[in-house]
């Protein structure tokens, strides 16, 4: 039998009928829609050129490239329903077809990030049988660093998680209800959440947990029916994509399956991991860069522990303690119940994280319901200590008064304005033509996280880095030398950044030695030292241009068999 739950902290009670505080997250919802703007798109743009490209298929069966693992069903997504409203959208922006995806792919993911609050809050009214706690923490959800990012970035990981949240509202009715069918609904959710991100299938455990010491009736056959259908869906799912994509066989099918991590290769994962988690809650600026900095003891930054501290170390320091705070929830029944649901969602999102990408914020979305869950038991359970949850609240007006800001539409509005000028010198480039940058250059991240900047309207250009980080770096120099003759098979310009020139790195290019062992700031240097190059356009951070001569071209041959 359940335990009775005895409420004093948070009032009032929370009334099913209430439609104010729906009111107030449409509200808070809208204006996070129309003040605050993305400061990383991901891979939306190449979302969008496949998805465009997909246009020209004869059949969903002859268009593979739409298939990827990863996300199993976004980019079919907006293969279906493109013809549908594209003719809108185009009209919208101006007839540009790219601009029209990405709008399309953008209101996918905003209206699903609005389901999710719309789920969140639910469930936490029902959790804690109050009104203001679930509000806030609800409001707080909106400001968290890795939901702002994904707002306007058209990228399926709101889908995901508006389908997790769902199947936890379900699994929250078939608690109650003993109902089977609220199970296999929750379990059918589960799964199509993975198939539009297939890291959420670390939450399905603790969808089963939550069914196992919450159900009060029939607690295995539930189990048992939701694990079925979570295994059933994604079978038939993934069965679909693979056939879809012209898998034949278990090694095609596990190349395609290993293929949706895009050949990224990260190192010390267990320490980007434990920095990586407080950044998904909170905006750290360049704290990122300066944290490797000092533990990677890089010459050129000279980062000590104090300046580190007042940059931004206290907020992660701010982050554990009120993480800690929730280990207080065992005093109560209840309480131990969520603690545990939520250490069920915390392990095997943190081993995936210490083995991929551990440093991204969007890999911590699989346990954000399941966290927010036990800071709302734990706000609202008198027996946790006063100073606990002066730690939960702190932390989540902190979130909020500092991520906003940091997302500010005009702020980033104007980082991309200055990043076009520095460009425009540049264009119109001939065709074919690559521009290379190197360390945190806004100009590389301008074609594809601004791509409704008017610059991405009319001018035809692509920026890539010297390096790609994370992905091949230990050949980079044979990348970079096979991708220049092409260029100029193709008749096009490369153009090189300045900065390849200087003998040590700036601050604000944000590079750090030593992040990468296969990469050195003195190596590149070193490459670039022996070229011939011709005009120089953009003053001392700006662009020379890659000579196109037999001479260079000798010097690039020798890598392509290195």
């Amino acid at each position: 039998m359940n335990e009775p739950s005895i409420r004093h902290a948070c009032t009032p009670a929370a009334n099913p009928t209430r439609f104010w505080p729906y009111v107030i997250l449409c509200i808070v919802f809208l204006l996070l829609e129309i003040f605050t703007r993305s400061l990383f798109f991901a891979d939306t743009m190449i979302y969008v050129e496949e998805i465009q490209s997909s246009a020209a298929c004869p059949s969903i069966n002859e268009c593979p490239q739409i298939w990827d693992a990863g996300h199993l069903l976004w980019r079919p997504a907006g293969h279906f329903l493109a013809p549908m409203v594209l003719p809108s959208l185009k009209w919208v922006e101006g007839g540009d077809d790219r601009m029209a995806i990405t709008l399309l792919l953008t209101i996918m993911s905003d209206s699903a990030i609005f389901v999710t609050t719309l789920f969140l809050y639910s469930i936490l009214t029902r959790v804690t049988g109050t009104t203001l706690a679930p509000l806030f923490l609800t409001t707080t959800f909106l400001c968290t660093n890795a939901i702002l990012d994904t707002l306007h970035s058209g990228t399926p990981y709101g889908v995901g998680l508006a389908f997790l949240a769902g199947a936890i509202w379900k699994v929250q009715e078939a608690s109650e209800s003993g109902r089977i069918v609220d199970a296999l609904l929750a379990g059918l959710l589960g799964a199509l959440a993975v198939s539009f991100w297939i890291p959420y299938f670390v939450a399905l455990p603790a969808l089963l947990c939550w069914l196992v010491i919450n159900g009060k009736d029939r607690r295995r056959q539930m189990g048992v029916g939701m694990v079925a259908a979570a295994a059933v869906t994604g079978a038939l799912l993934f069965g679909l994509g693979a056939h879809f994509r012209g898998v034949d066989s278990v090694s095609d099918f596990r190349i395609w399956f290993n293929g949706s991590g895009h050949g990224t290769e990260q190192n010390r994962n267990l320490i980007r991991s434990l920095f990586g988690l407080p950044r998904s809650f909170l905006n750290m600026g360049q704290v990122g860069s300066r944290l490797k900095q000092f533990l990677f003891k890089d010459p050129y930054a000279n980062v000590n522990l104090a300046s580190l501290f007042w940059f931004s170390l206290w907020k992660i320091g701010l982050f554990y303690a009120a993480l800690m705070s929730l280990i207080f929830l065992y005093r109560v029944p209840q309480g131990r119940r969520a603690l545990l649901i939520c250490g069920v969602a915390f392990l095997p999102t943190m081993v995936l994280a210490v083995a991929f990408e551990g440093g991204s914020a969007e890999r911590y979305l699989p346990l954000y319901p399941f966290l927010f869950i036990a800071a709302a038991e734990c706000l609202c359970h008198p027996k946790v200590p006063r100073l606990a949850r002066v730690f939960l609240i702190l932390f989540f007006l902190v979130t909020i008064v500092t991520n906003v800001p940091a997302f500010s539409a005009g702020r980033i509005r104007s980082e991309q304005d200055r990043a076009a000028k520095r460009i425009n010198p540049l264009l119109p480039l001939r065709p074919a033509s690559y521009v290379y940058v190197v360390g945190r250059d806004e100009i590389g991240f301008l074609r594809y996280d601004a791509p409704f900047h008017e610059i991405n309207r009319g001018a035809k250009f692509e920026v890539q880095p010297v390096y790609m980080p994370m992905i091949r770096t230990a050949y980079w120099k044979h990348d970079f030398a096979a991708k220049v003759l092409s260029v100029w098979a193709l008749g096009g310009d490369v153009w090189v950044t300045t900065r390849v020139f200087y003998e040590q790195p700036r601050r604000e290019w944000e590079w750090v030695e030593g992040d990468d062992p296969n990469i050195t700031w003195k190596g590149i240097v070193d490459f670039f030292r022996p070229f011939a190059y011709g005009k120089a356009v953009g003053g001392e951070d700006g662009f020379v241009l890659l000579l196109h001569s037999p001479e260079n071209q000798n010097i690039l041959r020798p890598y392509l068999n290195n």
